[in-house]
């Protein structure tokens, strides 16, 4: 009888253990990686609007600050050479307004 108690708190105890293992997380649930796109999205669209000082401080910030650029991308889960390649395409299309103009930064 004390062994079947014994192995009943080992079985339950294996059980509670699995639950306490950390579950990976989806990157669209994920609060801090969401969080580090939305930095990224808005230098983007600061980058592509129409107000001089937020298209320098985010040019700033995408291109003459890559260390800073790098961290953000890693925290965001994104890899920075294809970021970067992207804001190429995007530097030399014309900049376009209104729904089309976001549609293009996102």
């Amino acid at each position: 009888m004390e062994a079947m108690e014994r192995t009943a708190d080992l079985e339950l105890q294996a059980s509670l253990d699995e639950l306490d293992e950390p579950q990976p997380q989806r990157h669209d649930y994920d609060p801090e990686r969401r969080l580090w796109t939305a930095v990224l999205l808005q230098a983007v669209l600061d980058w592509r609007s129409n107000n001089m000082r937020a298209r320098r401080e985010a040019e700033a910030f995408l291109f003459n600050s890559p260390a800073d650029l790098e961290g953000v991308c890693h925290r965001a889960g994104l890899d920075l050479g294809a970021f970067q390649s992207n804001l190429r395409k995007l530097q030399h299309t014309r900049r376009a307004t209104g729904l089309a103009g976001l549609v293009l930064a996102a």
